[in-house]
């Protein structure tokens, strides 16, 4: 008489297949009908659970001598969210560049990005406003785990303060004189209200910061109010 065993089906179920990169293993679940039945699970052929952002073939498969079935799903892994900030810096016209700095916010500890903070200004910059920008050096690769926003910040050059001087020449006429920004056109003006401004002149300043305007011997010297506007 012949005899043997009958390998009875049983079902597998898979469940945690949705997960947020954190820089740990994400291994998916799996149940059995009947239950406690011990089950073979491998991602994309591979035994070990990702890490890394990204989507994964899970195959289960149960290993008991007296049943058989088998599962597959898929397991994904988004992107942690991580917020990069350079921060806003402010320095004088002519001063040299602070230390710029930033922070991020979602970064994995364990994971070795390497943030700089830059601007392309110079001492010689004109007086406004500028970008300050980060610059991330991904040496191993990690940023792929990141869903990642950048903020710039600013920084601000604040202008010199502008002195004007106006005299008459010896050998008649006169001359409106100023410190201003190397390299940089201002427009003097003038106003007998202080609401409404005419511009007399645009003058450059020259290597020394200089700017100067020196009227004809048949001019009057005007009057009323005095100012320097940077173009």
């Amino acid at each position: 008489m012949q005899t043997g065993s009958t390998i009875l089906r049983a079902t597998v179920s898979l469940g945690n297949l949705h997960h947020v990169y954190d820089g740990k293993p994400k291994p998916a679940t799996s149940t059995t009908v009947p239950s406690g039945l011990s089950v073979n699970v491998t991602y994309n052929g591979l035994a070990t659970p990702p890490t890394g952002a990204g989507s994964y073939q899970v195959a289960a498969q149960i290993v008991d001598p007296a049943y058989s079935g088998s599962a597959s799903g898929t397991l994904i892994v988004s992107p942690a969210p991580l917020f990069i900030s350079a921060d806003d810096q402010t320095r004088e016209y002519g001063a040299p560049n602070p230390v710029f700095t930033g922070s991020e916010n979602g970064l994995v500890p364990s994971d070795p990005l390497s943030l700089t903070f830059t601007s392309a200004v110079t001492t010689a910059t004109f007086s406004g406003n500028y970008p300050i920008t980060a610059a991330i050096a991904d040496t191993y690769g990690v940023l792929s785990n990141y869903s990642l926003t950048v903020s710039p910040g600013t920084l601000t050059i604040l202008p010199l303060p502008v002195v004007l001087s106006l005299q008459p020449l010896a050998s008649a006429g006169w001359s409106m004189s100023a410190t201003g920004e190397v390299g940089r056109s201002y427009a003097f003006q003038i106003s007998t209200d202080v609401a409404n401004w005419i511009t007399w002149t645009n003058v450059t300043a020259d290597s020394n910061g200089t700017l100067q305007v020196v009227a004809p011997a048949t001019a009057s010297q005007p009057a009323g109010f005095f100012r320097t506007l940077a173009q």
